[in-house]
């Protein structure tokens, strides 16, 4: 198991100054009241697993950098980065008739021709971006 190098709240704390966010904005962002975040950074009380990915997500970390593991301090998965964009896109997935059948005709199909297509359609946006 990897040791613990700091505290939640001061791991709060650091992200916090890093990305200039007060305890207001924090609440603001995450939907938790300003009272909890203000025992957080205070160190009375550490997030719970709903709280520490609202946390996490707001300030762009790694949850478990914030609960003070030794891992890279920035979020983990660069696909959820913006996790408003994945929500919006699985959204139109179910809404628009067009992009359900995209989705559906795409459910059995292997990672390496995903790849191939994803590698296919960047390709073509360079050739646009050149014209």
């Amino acid at each position: 198991m990897a040791d613990r190098i700091q505290s939640f709240s001061e791991r709060l704390n650091i992200a916090m100054m890093e990305r200039n966010v007060k305890q207001i904005d924090l609440a603001q962002m995450t939907g938790l009241k300003k009272q909890q975040i203000s025992q957080y950074v205070n160190g009375k009380f550490e997030a719970k697993q709903d709280g520490l990915y609202r946390l996490a997500k707001a300030l762009n970390v790694n949850e478990a950098w914030l609960m003070g593991y030794d891992v890279p301090m920035g979020a983990s998965d660069p696909v959820l980065d913006d996790i408003d964009e994945v929500w919006q896109l699985r959204d139109e997935l179910h809404k628009r008739p067009e992009m359900k059948i995209l989705f559906n005709a795409t459910k059995h199909v292997k990672k390496e021709d995903i790849e191939k297509v994803a590698a296919l359609m960047d390709s073509l946006a360079k050739d646009y971006r050149d014209e």
